[in-house]
């Protein structure tokens, strides 16, 4: 039994017989595969995505109504700024970002409900028979600022090509009555304003200039020294600022004449309020009210068609409703009225504090005017009169020319450069772009799951990722072997001993016994964490292969649960054999069997027993492997799983080396590492791992078998293959030994060679 050591000794010629344990390991995914790898095992899910997402875009384009497009463009242009106004601007009004606000307000519920007061407009297919049409319009409405332009453009769709275009002709007329509306009141009232401010004004400097033409004639070196420059600059530029601060007063004080004028009449106040703004952008109650008022609208409708029918219960409570609905816009209407007259009340005494504080300073830099004599103070004082009137008359009078009826005050230029037409084609669905989009998420979704199969998938894969997940190293890769029978398979190396198998199980042979003294590796265990995972075969044809290279070989089935090798090599199964030399029934000369193989022998497991387990973790056990040592060179034992049974765990204990046999493709990681723990925690010598199976097309275990794939279907010498595949149903031949004599004395020469 070993010294429970876990890394091998070192050979006479200093190579390593084993691995290390570097103790219990978590695969992450060292030595996996690449992405591509993955996409590419994945494919078939990948293509599969591919069609459901083509389907799906398919039937999306199937059942789409398909909707047209009209748009229509208008140039909103922003005309130069007039003399400043202190009443508060909303907000959006300013330069930067008007046109977004006139977008938005186009949009608007107040001027999409006065495009639906076109009785051509409800008519329309589209927006026949819906409750809220308000909203079916908002829903499909869109507009659009061009980048460096000032262009807006207003965009609607529709199932039927013609309510389109007809939809957002309707609002873009709606929105240029709204502004020209708006416009009408406020630049009439403002011009009556103006001209009633400069014929007071006039008349005055008509007085003014009467008594300074008298006050020349009569004092006219009073008229050289005063215009010689004797009256104060300082005077000069207060009198400016006096002349602006009172044409603010007017602005101001005409537009609160003109709000108290229509306290009365709520809609008017609001056109006027609107239209004195530099931006018709639409506050929150605005927008309430306009809700209002089409569900007012609505109910009108809804009342009118239940009176039609007589159903007055009905017709009571949307009368109701109707109600309701007035009273609330009414409130609404209330206190914007309140709110704008108080804004505007107190924006008009700013600019009376503000002229009577300039008045002051008027005086006071008058006052040093008095200094001078009598004559020259009053000429003095006679010039600055006329000359502050003659520029508030100016001034007064740019204005008014300024003013035009037929053009916005202070507001836009607004002109309809494109109206919209009926579109020859539907602008949606795009049946590219969706097909496009359908295939770019086919894609992501199969490479999705060709990687979430992938991490669920726990299968080995590679040689390198068996080192990197057990660290152990691969002593070699054996091709997958056809279907036939089980002594085919199992003696493949005696069968076909041209074929890449059989190479594979040489290049086996070798890496396992070469540098290593034979009293290291006399008895060598091979199992596996699972079933089905060929350690039958290889046990056989390894055995095999040692007795062609000259060793004197034995099989030992310790596999007392499952036995196979009687199947192997054709021995009766109900016959003798280690189990009943474990038992004490039978001896080793009256069980071991020879094989048609020179040099191999076979002890099968013999009689199945209850307690394999205590049978195995005997003296007896340890008494009998020893006396085979002492007669065989190679001692194969074939165990139970080790994921399974605690079997193979007792036999590594004893055994020199333990093989531990993966299938490629079939093998998982965490029973993998948990049978090398197992294996581990009794001392046993892992010499390495072998993978069985693997696929001719598999290139990651193409290193391990590089000259069985590319040499093995060729004879000594060189010519093309000669070895042929055998029957399923044939077997090995009893009474006729498989190697001549000369093959025998050379392959003893040659294990000589390996095996020192």
């Amino acid at each position: 039994m070993n010294n429970g050591t876990h890394e091998l000794d070192m050979g006479d010629n200093g190579q390593n017989a084993g691995l290390a344990y570097p103790g219990p390991m978590t695969y992450g995914g060292v030595g996996g595969d690449s992405l591509f790898q993955i996409i590419w095992r994945g494919r078939w899910l990948i293509l599969l995505s591919l069609i459901a997402a083509s389907a799906g875009a398919w039937l999306y384009l199937q059942r789409t109504t398909p909707l047209y497009e009209s748009t229509s463009r208008i140039l909103v242009e922003k005309p130069g700024l007039l003399p400043r106004s202190e009443v508060p601007q909303p907000v959006g009004s300013t330069s930067s970002n008007y046109l977004q606000t006139q977008a938005s307000m186009i949009a608007s519920r107040a001027i999409i409900a006065a495009a639906l007061r076109d009785p051509n407009v409800l008519t329309l297919p589209t927006l026949r028979g819906i409750d809220y049409p308000v909203e079916a319009v908002i829903r499909t409405l869109s507009t659009s600022v061009g980048k460096n332009t000032d262009i807006v453009s207003v965009t609607a769709k529709s199932a039927y090509p013609e309510d389109a275009a007809q939809i957002v002709n309707a609002v873009v007329r709606a929105y240029v009555g709204w502004h020209e509306a708006n416009r009408q009141v406020s630049t009439a009232d403002l011009l009556k304003d103006l001209n009633a401010q400069l014929e007071k004004r006039y008349q005055e400097l008509q007085t003014k200039r009467t008594q300074r033409v008298v006050f020349e004639q009569r004092n006219p070196q009073v008229v050289e020294s005063i215009r010689g420059g004797l009256v104060s600059k300082t005077l000069d530029l207060v009198k400016q600022e006096l002349v602006t601060a009172r044409l603010n007063t007017i602005q101001q004080d005409s537009y609160y004449e003109g709000l108290k004028r229509f306290e009365m009449d709520p809609d008017a106040l609001r056109q006027y309020v609107y239209g004195r703004r530099a931006s018709g952008g639409v506050s929150p109650d605005d927008a309430e009210r306009s809700r209002l008022a089409e569900e007012l609208l609505v109910t009108g409708l809804q009342l009118e068609q239940l009176s039609a029918r007589g159903s007055m219960q009905e017709a009571t409570l949307l009368k109701s409703k109707e109600a309701q609905l007035t009273k609330r816009m009414a409130e609404l209407d209330g206190a914007f009225v309140r709110k704008q007259i108080a804004l505007a009340k107190t924006v008009s005494e700013d600019a009376r504090a503000r002229e009577k504080q300039l008045s002051d300073m008027y005086d006071k830099e008058f006052a040093k005017v008095q200094n001078l004599s009598g004559q020259d103070a009053e000429y003095a004082l006679l010039l600055s009169e006329c000359e502050m009137i003659e520029t508030f008359c100016d001034t007064l009078l740019k204005q008014i020319n300024a003013l035009d009826l037929n053009a916005p005050f202070e507001g836009l230029n607004i002109h309809v450069l494109e109206q919209a037409v009926p579109a020859m084609k539907p602008s949606s669905p795009q049946m590219l772009r969706v097909i496009g989009i359908a295939l770019v998420l086919g894609l992501m979704a199969g490479a999705g799951l060709a990687l979430l199969r992938d991490w669920r998938d726990q299968r080995v894969r590679s040689a390198d990722e068996i080192t990197a997940m057990l660290g152990v190293r691969v002593l070699g890769a054996v091709p997958s072997i056809a279907k036939h029978g089980l002594a085919s398979r199992a003696q493949r190396l005696r069968f076909a001993p041209e074929s890449r198998e059989s190479e594979a199980y040489r290049a086996i042979r070798t890496a396992l016994l070469f540098g290593m003294p034979r009293e290291q590796a006399m008895t060598i265990l091979v199992t596996s964490p699972g079933q089905l995972e060929g350690k039958t075969t290889l046990v056989s044809n390894l055995g095999i292969a040692m007795a062609q290279a000259g060793q004197k070989t034995l099989i030992l089935d310790a596999d007392l649960r499952k036995p196979m090798q009687h199947r192997v090599f054709s021995i009766n199964g109900d016959s003798q054999g280690f189990a009943d030399v474990l038992a004490g029934t039978a001896t080793l000369e009256q069980t071991i069997r020879l094989t048609e193989v020179s040099g191999l022998k076979v002890l099968p497991a013999g009689r199945s027993v209850r307690n394999p387990s205590e049978l195995l973790n005997s003296q007896a056990f340890a008494g009998t492997l020893e006396q085979l040592k002492k007669t065989y060179d190679r001692i194969l034992v074939d165990s139970s799983p080790v994921g399974e049974v605690t079997d193979a765990q007792i036999l590594a204990a004893y055994c020199d080396l333990t093989l531990l046999v993966l299938r490629a493709e079939k093998s998982t990681r965490i029973p993998a590492q948990r049978a090398r723990d197992a294996l581990l925690t009794v001392g046993a010598r892992l010499a390495g791992v072998v993978v069985n199976d693997v696929s001719k097309r598999n290139a990651r275990y193409s290193h391990y078998s590089l000259y069985s794939l590319s040499y093995g279907d060729y004879g000594s010498g060189g010519g093309k293959p000669t070895g042929r595949e055998l029957p399923g149903d044939i077997g090995p031949r009893p009474g006729k030994g498989d190697q001549t004599s000369e093959e025998t004395s050379l392959a003893k020469t040659i294990d000589k060679l390996i095996c020192g």
